[in-house]
């Protein structure tokens, strides 16, 4: 993805977030192609029982395809987080948004927990998910603000960003796993700051490295 390299720059804690915000999401957003003005930011709260007893079946993506029939008001897209401490919300997934089809009883997706009747007055969506911040999903997070109660918001709405998270290929499995390609080392040495464990683990033994192209 052509954004990535720019945003791995704020890779780890965004210091002063709560003074002046670095990065917003809305930023991230532009970075990908998405107009703002055409995402609703939505966020799940792990202490909402009927959303927990979906997540714990694996059952989100049903769960947000459920909503009420006027809720898209014509946005294109759909951004989830799932909520964390406090206000903080990390990315779950990104949907481009279709039609909608009504809730009758038939429609109830299979092993969905009895927590709303499915009776024909709400809609299912149908949501394609996309792939454009696969990376980054559960590992970004957003202060959602104190408006935790607005669970559904636009796009527009400045959301800082709290941290970025390293991707698992970053983290150093071992010495017994450095057998790298020319291209995968030239990754390392230029990026100091993402790959910070195997730059501390490579350094701190004597050892010789064979390179090879």
């Amino acid at each position: 993805m052509r954004s990535s390299k720019r945003m791995e720059s704020h890779l780890g804690d965004l210091k002063g977030w709560n003074n002046m915000a670095i990065l917003y999401f809305s930023d991230i957003l532009k970075k990908v192609g998405l107009d703002p003005k055409k995402v609703k930011l939505i966020r799940h709260a792990l202490s909402d029982k009927g959303f927990k007893k979906c997540a714990d079946r694996g059952k989100i993506y049903e769960y947000t395809c459920h909503q009420k029939k006027d809720f898209n008001k014509g946005y294109d897209y759909w951004v989830v987080f799932i909520s964390g401490k406090g206000t903080l919300a990390q990315l779950y997934a990104i949907y481009k948004v279709g039609d909608y089809v009504s809730d009758t009883p038939d429609m109830m997706p299979e092993g969905m927990p009895d927590i709303e009747a499915y009776t024909g007055k709400y809609a299912i969506y149908d949501l394609e998910r996309l792939d454009i911040l696969k990376e980054y999903e559960g590992k970004l997070t957003i202060d959602w603000g104190t408006s935790a109660r607005m669970w559904h918001q636009k796009g527009t709405t400045e959301k800082p960003v709290i941290s970025i998270m390293p991707d698992q290929k970053k983290v150093f499995m071992g010495y017994d796993e450095v057998l790298l390609s020319y291209d995968q080392l030239k990754e390392i040495v230029d990026n100091k700051e993402i790959y910070e464990a195997w730059h501390i683990a490579l350094k701190s033994v004597n050892a010789i490295y064979l390179s090879y192209c």
